[in-house]
Protein backbone atom coordinates (compact mmCIF):
# COMPACT_ATOMS: atom_id res chain seq x y z
CA UNK A 1 0.00 0.00 0.00
CA UNK A 2 1.76 3.40 -1.24
CA UNK A 3 1.82 6.46 1.42
CA UNK A 4 1.60 10.09 1.27
CA UNK A 5 2.18 12.81 3.37
CA UNK A 6 1.17 16.50 4.37
CA UNK A 7 3.01 19.73 3.26
CA UNK A 8 4.47 19.99 6.87
CA UNK A 9 6.08 16.25 6.65
CA UNK A 10 7.17 16.82 3.24
CA UNK A 11 9.50 19.42 4.65
CA UNK A 12 10.32 17.39 7.72
CA UNK A 13 11.67 14.63 5.00
CA UNK A 14 13.49 17.63 3.01
CA UNK A 15 15.22 18.57 6.58
CA UNK A 16 16.04 14.89 6.60
CA UNK A 17 17.78 15.22 3.08
CA UNK A 18 19.44 18.21 4.28
CA UNK A 19 17.22 19.05 0.71
CA UNK A 20 18.02 22.67 0.81
CA UNK A 21 21.83 22.56 1.23
CA UNK A 22 23.02 19.64 -0.79
CA UNK A 23 23.55 19.80 -4.48
CA UNK A 24 23.85 16.05 -4.71
CA UNK A 25 20.18 15.82 -4.10
CA UNK A 26 19.32 17.60 -6.70
CA UNK A 27 21.54 16.38 -9.09
CA UNK A 28 19.81 13.14 -8.34
CA UNK A 29 16.59 15.01 -9.13
CA UNK A 30 17.49 15.94 -12.46
CA UNK A 31 19.35 13.44 -13.60
CA UNK A 32 16.51 10.74 -12.84
CA UNK A 33 14.32 13.42 -14.59
CA UNK A 34 16.51 13.71 -17.76
CA UNK A 35 16.79 9.93 -17.74
CA UNK A 36 12.90 9.47 -17.49
CA UNK A 37 12.53 12.21 -20.75
CA UNK A 38 15.10 10.29 -22.58
CA UNK A 39 13.20 7.30 -22.41
CA UNK A 40 9.89 8.14 -22.78
CA UNK A 41 10.71 10.89 -25.19
CA UNK A 42 13.40 9.79 -27.45
CA UNK A 43 12.38 11.92 -30.32
CA UNK A 44 12.63 15.31 -28.55
CA UNK A 45 14.93 18.15 -29.57
CA UNK A 46 13.41 21.15 -27.46
CA UNK A 47 12.10 21.27 -24.10
CA UNK A 48 10.48 24.45 -22.14
CA UNK A 49 11.46 24.58 -18.65
CA UNK A 50 9.12 26.84 -17.17
CA UNK A 51 10.80 28.25 -13.81
CA UNK A 52 9.23 29.96 -11.02
CA UNK A 53 11.99 31.73 -8.66
CA UNK A 54 11.37 29.40 -5.65
CA UNK A 55 12.98 25.57 -4.87
CA UNK A 56 10.57 24.02 -7.40
CA UNK A 57 12.11 26.37 -9.89
CA UNK A 58 15.60 25.27 -8.81
CA UNK A 59 14.94 21.78 -10.14
CA UNK A 60 13.98 23.17 -13.54
CA UNK A 61 17.49 25.50 -13.66
CA UNK A 62 19.28 22.04 -12.33
CA UNK A 63 17.51 20.02 -15.57
CA UNK A 64 19.60 22.80 -17.82
CA UNK A 65 22.82 22.27 -15.08
CA UNK A 66 23.54 18.16 -15.22
CA UNK A 67 22.02 18.08 -19.14
CA UNK A 68 25.01 16.06 -21.38
CA UNK A 69 23.08 15.70 -24.21
CA UNK A 70 23.73 18.41 -26.97
CA UNK A 71 21.23 17.61 -29.45
CA UNK A 72 18.29 19.12 -27.46
CA UNK A 73 17.42 22.75 -26.92
CA UNK A 74 16.95 23.79 -23.38
CA UNK A 75 14.46 27.36 -23.52
CA UNK A 76 14.03 28.47 -20.14
CA UNK A 77 11.44 30.93 -19.35
CA UNK A 78 11.74 32.81 -15.78
CA UNK A 79 10.24 34.65 -13.57
CA UNK A 80 13.45 36.08 -11.91
CA UNK A 81 16.20 34.50 -11.02
CA UNK A 82 16.74 32.64 -7.15
CA UNK A 83 20.22 34.92 -6.68
CA UNK A 84 19.72 34.24 -3.08
CA UNK A 85 19.92 30.22 -3.61
CA UNK A 86 23.02 28.72 -2.43
CA UNK A 87 22.68 26.19 -5.20
CA UNK A 88 21.87 28.42 -8.14
CA UNK A 89 24.57 30.97 -7.06
CA UNK A 90 27.04 28.12 -7.74
CA UNK A 91 25.20 26.66 -10.79
CA UNK A 92 24.37 30.25 -12.22
CA UNK A 93 27.23 30.71 -14.59
CA UNK A 94 27.70 27.09 -16.26
CA UNK A 95 23.50 27.42 -16.86
CA UNK A 96 24.41 31.11 -18.36
CA UNK A 97 27.09 30.36 -20.95
CA UNK A 98 25.77 27.08 -22.24
CA UNK A 99 25.00 26.85 -25.90
CA UNK A 100 22.42 24.64 -25.69
CA UNK A 101 19.91 27.24 -22.88
CA UNK A 102 18.29 29.99 -24.12
CA UNK A 103 16.78 32.48 -21.28
CA UNK A 104 13.54 34.04 -22.09
CA UNK A 105 11.30 36.52 -19.70
CA UNK A 106 8.01 35.70 -18.74
CA UNK A 107 5.77 38.11 -20.17
CA UNK A 108 1.99 37.91 -20.24
CA UNK A 109 2.43 37.62 -24.19
CA UNK A 110 4.50 34.25 -24.14
CA UNK A 111 4.17 31.12 -26.37
CA UNK A 112 5.25 27.98 -26.32
CA UNK A 113 6.16 25.90 -29.15
CA UNK A 114 8.74 22.56 -28.85
CA UNK A 115 8.16 19.75 -27.55
CA UNK A 116 7.15 19.31 -24.64
CA UNK A 117 7.43 21.24 -21.15
CA UNK A 118 8.76 21.42 -17.72
CA UNK A 119 6.24 23.06 -14.79
CA UNK A 120 9.20 23.92 -12.48
CA UNK A 121 6.77 27.27 -11.76
CA UNK A 122 5.26 27.51 -8.22
CA UNK A 123 4.55 25.30 -5.49
CA UNK A 124 1.40 26.79 -4.23
CA UNK A 125 0.41 25.25 -0.65
CA UNK A 126 1.33 29.00 1.07
CA UNK A 127 -0.38 30.73 -1.54
CA UNK A 128 -3.79 32.11 -1.36
CA UNK A 129 -4.23 33.93 -4.75
CA UNK A 130 -2.45 33.41 -7.99
CA UNK A 131 -2.02 36.82 -10.21
CA UNK A 132 -0.35 38.71 -12.52
CA UNK A 133 2.52 37.20 -14.47
CA UNK A 134 2.44 33.46 -13.05
CA UNK A 135 -1.85 33.82 -13.68
CA UNK A 136 -0.99 34.53 -17.76
CA UNK A 137 2.19 31.78 -17.93
CA UNK A 138 -0.04 28.99 -16.74
CA UNK A 139 -2.70 30.21 -18.86
CA UNK A 140 -0.77 30.44 -22.15
CA UNK A 141 1.33 26.97 -20.38
CA UNK A 142 -2.25 25.20 -20.68
CA UNK A 143 -3.10 26.87 -24.15
CA UNK A 144 -0.06 25.58 -25.62
CA UNK A 145 -1.36 22.10 -26.55
CA UNK A 146 2.31 20.62 -25.83
CA UNK A 147 3.09 17.55 -23.68
CA UNK A 148 3.22 19.05 -19.91
CA UNK A 149 5.12 17.14 -16.98
CA UNK A 150 4.77 18.99 -13.64
CA UNK A 151 7.74 18.31 -11.36
CA UNK A 152 6.16 17.28 -7.94
CA UNK A 153 2.90 19.15 -8.18
CA UNK A 154 1.18 20.89 -11.16
CA UNK A 155 1.74 24.39 -10.36
CA UNK A 156 -1.90 26.05 -9.22
CA UNK A 157 -2.54 22.51 -6.82
CA UNK A 158 -2.64 22.72 -3.27
CA UNK A 159 -0.40 19.65 -2.12
CA UNK A 160 -1.94 20.00 1.10
CA UNK A 161 -5.42 19.85 -0.13
CA UNK A 162 -6.28 18.87 -3.52
CA UNK A 163 -7.61 22.07 -4.34
CA UNK A 164 -6.83 24.71 -7.14
CA UNK A 165 -6.60 28.18 -6.79
CA UNK A 166 -8.59 29.92 -9.20
CA UNK A 167 -6.36 28.12 -12.19
CA UNK A 168 -3.39 25.39 -12.49
CA UNK A 169 -1.08 23.72 -14.84
CA UNK A 170 -2.98 21.00 -16.27
CA UNK A 171 -0.44 18.41 -16.47
CA UNK A 172 0.06 14.85 -18.67
CA UNK A 173 2.39 13.41 -16.18
CA UNK A 174 3.35 14.64 -12.51
CA UNK A 175 6.82 14.01 -11.49
CA UNK A 176 7.25 13.19 -7.98
CA UNK A 177 10.09 12.94 -5.92
CA UNK A 178 11.02 11.02 -3.05
CA UNK A 179 7.12 11.15 -1.21
CA UNK A 180 4.10 11.55 -2.55
CA UNK A 181 1.83 14.75 -1.90
CA UNK A 182 -1.00 13.61 -0.49
CA UNK A 183 -3.09 16.28 -2.44
CA UNK A 184 -2.63 14.61 -5.81
CA UNK A 185 -5.02 12.02 -4.93
CA UNK A 186 -8.29 13.94 -4.38
CA UNK A 187 -10.86 16.35 -5.34
CA UNK A 188 -9.85 18.97 -7.99
CA UNK A 189 -6.22 17.71 -8.36
CA UNK A 190 -7.46 14.30 -9.96
CA UNK A 191 -8.11 16.85 -13.26
CA UNK A 192 -4.80 18.02 -12.92
CA UNK A 193 -2.23 15.57 -12.26
CA UNK A 194 -2.66 12.78 -15.77
CA UNK A 195 -0.22 10.13 -14.46
CA UNK A 196 1.51 10.37 -11.13
CA UNK A 197 4.78 9.00 -11.32
CA UNK A 198 7.03 8.49 -8.46
CA UNK A 199 10.56 8.84 -8.40
CA UNK A 200 13.90 8.08 -6.04
CA UNK A 201 11.53 6.48 -3.86
CA UNK A 202 12.80 6.08 -0.40
CA UNK A 203 11.53 3.42 1.98
CA UNK A 204 14.12 4.73 5.70
CA UNK A 205 11.38 7.80 4.85
CA UNK A 206 9.10 5.52 5.85
CA UNK A 207 10.16 4.37 8.82
CA UNK A 208 11.27 8.04 10.18
CA UNK A 209 8.13 10.13 9.35
CA UNK A 210 4.64 8.52 9.80
CA UNK A 211 2.36 8.65 6.21
CA UNK A 212 -0.39 11.08 6.57
CA UNK A 213 -2.88 8.50 4.21
CA UNK A 214 -2.27 5.25 3.06
CA UNK A 215 -3.31 4.72 -1.12
CA UNK A 216 -5.50 1.73 -1.36
CA UNK A 217 -4.46 0.12 -3.96
CA UNK A 218 -6.13 -0.70 -7.70
CA UNK A 219 -6.40 -4.15 -8.04
CA UNK A 220 -9.65 -6.73 -6.54
CA UNK A 221 -10.20 -7.77 -2.83
CA UNK A 222 -10.95 -11.44 -3.29
CA UNK A 223 -8.40 -12.56 -1.31
CA UNK A 224 -9.01 -9.93 1.38
CA UNK A 225 -12.21 -12.09 2.62
CA UNK A 226 -12.29 -15.01 4.52
CA UNK A 227 -12.64 -18.72 2.48
CA UNK A 228 -15.85 -20.44 3.19
CA UNK A 229 -16.16 -23.78 5.14
CA UNK A 230 -17.52 -26.06 2.92
CA UNK A 231 -20.04 -26.85 6.41
CA UNK A 232 -21.99 -23.03 6.26
CA UNK A 233 -25.64 -22.46 5.53
CA UNK A 234 -27.08 -18.79 4.87
CA UNK A 235 -26.83 -17.72 8.78
CA UNK A 236 -23.23 -18.38 9.12
CA UNK A 237 -22.98 -15.17 6.56
CA UNK A 238 -25.42 -12.86 8.35
CA UNK A 239 -28.35 -11.08 8.02
CA UNK A 240 -28.56 -7.39 6.53
CA UNK A 241 -31.60 -4.99 7.44
CA UNK A 242 -32.07 -2.25 4.75
CA UNK A 243 -34.45 0.43 6.05
CA UNK A 244 -35.49 3.20 3.45
CA UNK A 245 -37.40 3.86 0.56
CA UNK A 246 -39.76 6.59 1.18
CA UNK A 247 -42.62 7.14 -1.75
CA UNK A 248 -41.22 7.28 -4.81
CA UNK A 249 -37.77 5.74 -4.09
CA UNK A 250 -38.33 1.99 -3.75
CA UNK A 251 -35.51 1.32 -6.06
CA UNK A 252 -32.95 2.68 -3.53
CA UNK A 253 -33.24 0.17 -1.27
CA UNK A 254 -33.84 -2.44 -3.91
CA UNK A 255 -30.42 -1.75 -5.18
CA UNK A 256 -28.75 -1.53 -2.14
CA UNK A 257 -30.37 -5.16 -0.71
CA UNK A 258 -28.76 -6.80 -4.10
CA UNK A 259 -25.38 -5.54 -3.34
CA UNK A 260 -25.66 -6.79 -0.04
CA UNK A 261 -26.80 -10.29 -1.42
CA UNK A 262 -24.13 -10.10 -4.31
CA UNK A 263 -21.15 -9.49 -1.64
CA UNK A 264 -22.27 -12.75 -0.05
CA UNK A 265 -24.64 -11.78 3.02
CA UNK A 266 -26.32 -15.04 3.74
CA UNK A 267 -29.56 -13.12 4.00
CA UNK A 268 -31.30 -9.69 3.57
CA UNK A 269 -34.30 -8.54 4.97
CA UNK A 270 -36.08 -4.88 3.22
CA UNK A 271 -38.29 -2.49 5.42
CA UNK A 272 -39.79 -0.15 3.29
CA UNK A 273 -43.14 1.28 2.30
CA UNK A 274 -46.05 -1.07 1.58
CA UNK A 275 -46.58 0.89 -1.88
CA UNK A 276 -43.49 -0.65 -2.93
CA UNK A 277 -43.27 -4.51 -1.23
CA UNK A 278 -44.43 -5.58 -4.27
CA UNK A 279 -42.40 -4.30 -6.72
CA UNK A 280 -38.97 -5.52 -4.95
CA UNK A 281 -39.90 -8.84 -4.31
CA UNK A 282 -40.77 -9.53 -7.33
CA UNK A 283 -37.49 -8.19 -8.94
CA UNK A 284 -35.52 -9.60 -6.04
CA UNK A 285 -36.98 -12.26 -5.11
CA UNK A 286 -34.07 -13.46 -2.90
CA UNK A 287 -34.76 -10.78 -0.46
CA UNK A 288 -37.22 -10.62 2.63
CA UNK A 289 -39.45 -7.69 1.91
CA UNK A 290 -41.92 -5.94 4.47
CA UNK A 291 -44.00 -2.69 4.19
CA UNK A 292 -44.28 -1.27 7.10
CA UNK A 293 -46.24 1.85 8.32
CA UNK A 294 -44.62 2.31 11.80
CA UNK A 295 -41.87 1.55 13.43
CA UNK A 296 -42.75 -0.56 16.02
CA UNK A 297 -42.65 -3.25 13.40
CA UNK A 298 -38.77 -2.76 12.95
CA UNK A 299 -38.67 -4.50 16.49
CA UNK A 300 -38.79 -8.34 15.40
CA UNK A 301 -36.45 -7.49 12.52
CA UNK A 302 -33.83 -5.96 14.32
CA UNK A 303 -33.31 -9.27 16.72
CA UNK A 304 -33.11 -11.10 13.19
CA UNK A 305 -30.04 -8.59 12.05
CA UNK A 306 -26.57 -8.43 12.33
CA UNK A 307 -25.54 -5.38 10.57
CA UNK A 308 -28.18 -2.49 9.12
CA UNK A 309 -28.17 0.03 6.52
CA UNK A 310 -29.69 2.82 7.08
CA UNK A 311 -30.89 5.59 4.44
CA UNK A 312 -31.19 4.87 0.93
CA UNK A 313 -34.62 6.87 -0.59
CA UNK A 314 -35.47 7.19 3.88
CA UNK A 315 -36.89 10.64 2.76
CA UNK A 316 -36.84 13.14 5.77
CA UNK A 317 -40.89 12.87 6.67
CA UNK A 318 -42.07 12.01 10.11
CA UNK A 319 -41.99 8.34 9.01
CA UNK A 320 -38.32 8.20 8.34
CA UNK A 321 -37.78 10.74 11.33
CA UNK A 322 -39.41 8.07 13.95
CA UNK A 323 -38.11 5.52 11.98
CA UNK A 324 -34.29 7.03 12.09
CA UNK A 325 -34.64 7.96 16.18
CA UNK A 326 -36.08 4.41 16.68
CA UNK A 327 -33.34 2.67 15.24
CA UNK A 328 -30.72 5.03 17.25
CA UNK A 329 -32.39 4.21 20.43
CA UNK A 330 -32.55 0.17 20.16
CA UNK A 331 -28.86 -0.04 18.26
CA UNK A 332 -26.32 -0.07 20.24
CA UNK A 333 -24.32 -3.24 19.72
CA UNK A 334 -25.18 -3.16 15.85
CA UNK A 335 -22.68 -1.97 12.82
CA UNK A 336 -24.72 0.60 11.15
CA UNK A 337 -24.67 1.96 7.73
CA UNK A 338 -25.96 5.57 7.63
CA UNK A 339 -26.29 6.95 4.48
CA UNK A 340 -28.67 9.29 1.86
CA UNK A 341 -31.25 10.79 3.74
CA UNK A 342 -30.58 9.20 7.56
CA UNK A 343 -27.23 11.35 7.20
CA UNK A 344 -29.70 14.56 6.30
CA UNK A 345 -31.87 13.82 9.49
CA UNK A 346 -28.25 13.06 11.46
CA UNK A 347 -27.15 16.51 10.66
CA UNK A 348 -30.57 18.02 12.12
CA UNK A 349 -30.05 16.25 16.13
CA UNK A 350 -28.21 18.64 18.09
CA UNK A 351 -27.02 15.54 20.34
CA UNK A 352 -24.07 13.25 19.60
CA UNK A 353 -24.84 9.71 20.01
CA UNK A 354 -21.40 8.87 21.37
CA UNK A 355 -22.88 5.89 23.07
CA UNK A 356 -23.52 4.31 20.28
CA UNK A 357 -21.90 5.72 17.09
CA UNK A 358 -18.30 4.21 17.17
CA UNK A 359 -20.34 0.79 15.16
CA UNK A 360 -21.71 3.34 12.65
CA UNK A 361 -20.17 3.93 9.18
CA UNK A 362 -21.43 7.33 7.77
CA UNK A 363 -21.11 7.34 3.94
CA UNK A 364 -21.43 11.47 2.95
CA UNK A 365 -21.46 12.73 -0.68
CA UNK A 366 -19.55 16.54 -0.04
CA UNK A 367 -23.23 18.05 0.04
CA UNK A 368 -23.96 15.79 2.87
CA UNK A 369 -20.79 16.32 4.97
CA UNK A 370 -21.90 20.11 4.30
CA UNK A 371 -24.67 19.26 6.17
CA UNK A 372 -23.03 17.84 8.74
CA UNK A 373 -20.47 19.96 9.19
CA UNK A 374 -23.04 23.29 8.91
CA UNK A 375 -21.19 24.22 5.88
CA UNK A 376 -21.85 24.90 2.28
CA UNK A 377 -20.24 21.97 -0.08
CA UNK A 378 -17.96 24.60 -1.61
CA UNK A 379 -16.11 24.31 1.83
CA UNK A 380 -15.49 20.77 2.18
CA UNK A 381 -14.13 20.57 -1.63
CA UNK A 382 -11.63 23.58 -0.42
CA UNK A 383 -10.07 21.03 2.10
CA UNK A 384 -11.94 17.43 2.03
CA UNK A 385 -8.76 16.06 4.03
CA UNK A 386 -10.19 18.87 7.01
CA UNK A 387 -13.85 17.55 6.57
CA UNK A 388 -13.22 13.96 7.09
CA UNK A 389 -11.44 14.22 10.06
CA UNK A 390 -13.89 17.08 11.43
CA UNK A 391 -16.82 14.66 10.88
CA UNK A 392 -14.89 11.89 12.43
CA UNK A 393 -14.31 14.02 16.02
CA UNK A 394 -17.97 14.89 15.68
CA UNK A 395 -19.61 11.67 15.59
CA UNK A 396 -16.71 9.46 16.95
CA UNK A 397 -17.28 7.00 14.18
CA UNK A 398 -15.36 5.58 10.80
CA UNK A 399 -16.46 8.05 8.40
CA UNK A 400 -16.78 7.77 4.16
CA UNK A 401 -16.33 10.53 2.04
CA UNK A 402 -17.40 10.05 -1.36
CA UNK A 403 -16.53 11.73 -4.35
CA UNK A 404 -13.20 12.15 -6.48
CA UNK A 405 -10.42 10.46 -4.31
CA UNK A 406 -13.00 8.76 -1.70
CA UNK A 407 -11.56 9.16 1.89
CA UNK A 408 -12.17 7.22 4.66
CA UNK A 409 -11.08 8.22 8.20
CA UNK A 410 -11.28 5.40 10.71
CA UNK A 411 -11.84 5.60 14.45
CA UNK A 412 -7.72 5.03 15.27
CA UNK A 413 -7.01 8.11 13.41
CA UNK A 414 -5.78 6.27 9.35
CA UNK A 415 -7.05 7.67 6.62
CA UNK A 416 -7.15 6.16 3.51
CA UNK A 417 -7.36 7.27 0.19
CA UNK A 418 -9.09 5.45 -2.94
CA UNK A 419 -8.03 6.38 -5.99
CA UNK A 420 -9.84 3.91 -8.34
CA UNK A 421 -13.23 5.14 -9.77
CA UNK A 422 -14.09 7.67 -12.42
CA UNK A 423 -16.93 10.23 -13.51
CA UNK A 424 -19.06 7.47 -14.56
CA UNK A 425 -19.90 6.50 -11.11
CA UNK A 426 -22.19 9.98 -10.84
CA UNK A 427 -25.63 8.63 -11.07
CA UNK A 428 -28.20 8.02 -9.00
CA UNK A 429 -28.16 4.70 -6.94
CA UNK A 430 -24.41 4.31 -7.03
CA UNK A 431 -24.21 5.12 -3.30
CA UNK A 432 -27.35 3.05 -2.34
CA UNK A 433 -24.68 -0.44 -4.36
CA UNK A 434 -21.66 0.97 -2.10
CA UNK A 435 -23.92 1.16 1.41
CA UNK A 436 -25.22 -2.53 0.35
CA UNK A 437 -21.72 -3.66 -0.20
CA UNK A 438 -20.98 -2.63 3.34
CA UNK A 439 -23.90 -4.02 5.12
CA UNK A 440 -23.10 -7.18 3.37
CA UNK A 441 -19.46 -7.67 4.57
CA UNK A 442 -20.57 -6.43 7.94
CA UNK A 443 -22.79 -9.07 7.81
CA UNK A 444 -20.12 -11.46 7.23
CA UNK A 445 -18.43 -9.98 10.52
CA UNK A 446 -15.75 -8.01 8.70
CA UNK A 447 -14.91 -5.75 10.86
CA UNK A 448 -16.05 -2.34 10.45
CA UNK A 449 -12.57 -0.61 9.41
CA UNK A 450 -11.40 -3.51 6.77
CA UNK A 451 -15.51 -3.69 5.74
CA UNK A 452 -14.68 0.34 4.70
CA UNK A 453 -11.57 -0.25 2.95
CA UNK A 454 -12.44 -3.09 1.11
CA UNK A 455 -16.21 -1.46 0.02
CA UNK A 456 -14.91 1.39 -1.43
CA UNK A 457 -12.08 -0.02 -3.07
CA UNK A 458 -14.00 -2.81 -4.92
CA UNK A 459 -17.11 -0.45 -5.26
CA UNK A 460 -14.54 1.80 -7.63
CA UNK A 461 -12.77 -1.20 -8.65
CA UNK A 462 -15.77 -2.50 -10.19
CA UNK A 463 -16.71 0.83 -11.76
CA UNK A 464 -13.39 1.62 -13.64
CA UNK A 465 -13.12 -2.20 -15.45
CA UNK A 466 -17.10 -1.38 -16.42
CA UNK A 467 -16.13 2.20 -17.98
CA UNK A 468 -13.07 1.33 -19.27
CA UNK A 469 -15.17 -1.58 -21.55
CA UNK A 470 -17.97 0.32 -22.04
CA UNK A 471 -17.44 4.09 -21.22
CA UNK A 472 -17.99 6.19 -18.46
CA UNK A 473 -21.11 8.18 -20.04
CA UNK A 474 -24.30 5.99 -19.17
CA UNK A 475 -22.63 3.53 -16.52
CA UNK A 476 -25.88 2.49 -14.27
CA UNK A 477 -25.55 1.60 -10.40
CA UNK A 478 -26.94 -1.95 -11.36
CA UNK A 479 -24.15 -2.92 -14.04
CA UNK A 480 -21.86 -3.28 -11.32
CA UNK A 481 -23.95 -6.35 -9.48
CA UNK A 482 -22.26 -9.22 -11.67
CA UNK A 483 -18.89 -8.18 -11.12
CA UNK A 484 -19.36 -7.54 -7.50
CA UNK A 485 -20.13 -11.50 -7.50
CA UNK A 486 -16.74 -12.24 -9.38
CA UNK A 487 -14.76 -10.21 -7.99
CA UNK A 488 -15.26 -11.19 -4.36
CA UNK A 489 -14.65 -14.42 -4.89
Amino acid sequence: MKSAYSRKKINLIQNYLNYQNDDSILKKISINTLLFLSKNFPLMRSINIVCGDGNKGMHGYALAYYNNNKSIKYNIYYTKFPEKNFIFSKMKQNILKSSNNYFFKLTKKTQFCGDLIIDALIETSNIKKIQGIIKSTIININKSKLIIISLNTPSGINSNTGSILDIAVKANITLVFFALRKGLFTGSALDYTGNIILKLENKKIYKKIKPSVYILPKNAIGKQLPKRLKDSHKGSYGCVLVIGGDYGMGGAVRLSSEASLRIGAGLVIIATRKEHANFIHNSLPEAIVYGISHCYELKSLLKKATSIVLGPGLGKTIWARKIFQYILNNTSKKSIVIDADALNILSDYKKIFFHSSKKWILTPHPGEAGRLLKQPTFKIQIDRFKAVKNIQRKYNCIVILKGAGTLIQTCKKKLYICYSGNPGMSSGGMGDVLSGILGGLLAQKIPNQHASRIGVQLHSYIADIIAKKNGERGLLASDLFKLIHYYCN
